[in-house]
């Protein structure tokens, strides 16, 4: 899920992914889906394509804080979303939108 989630923020096709690692599309399909598990030479190589630290790809690890990965996974999935749907508006309407999130954010106590 990380690689898919980092892949999609990035604005990368399964198909350049695939280009940039020397594999197929449907190799990224199914590390994607973790159908097949990615060796740690992999996990290098996309951390390097996908410009992350290969940490990124244990970030999402439960940590004994109650959160779960899936949650997190999912927050993060949704963040990608959000940016590629705020890059598209036109730069008058986006910093309106900017301006209106801000205003839902509660500041500290």
């Amino acid at each position: 899920m990380r690689i898919r989630t980092r892949r999609l923020a990035l604005g990368l096709s399964q198909q350049m992914l695939a280009t940039q690692l020397g594999v197929t599309f449907q190799q990224i399909q199914k590390y994607e889906r973790a159908i097949n598990r990615v060796s740690a030479s992999m996990l290098w190589n996309m951390a390097q394509a996908l410009s992350v630290p290969i940490s990124y790809f244990y970030d999402a690890l439960p940590q004994g804080d109650g959160e779960q990965a899936s949650d997190r996974e999912l927050q993060d999935f949704q963040a990608s979303a959000l940016m590629r749907a705020f890059a598209a508006i036109d730069p008058p309407k986006r910093a309106k939108l900017l301006s209106l999130a801000r205003s839902m954010v509660k500041p500290p106590a």
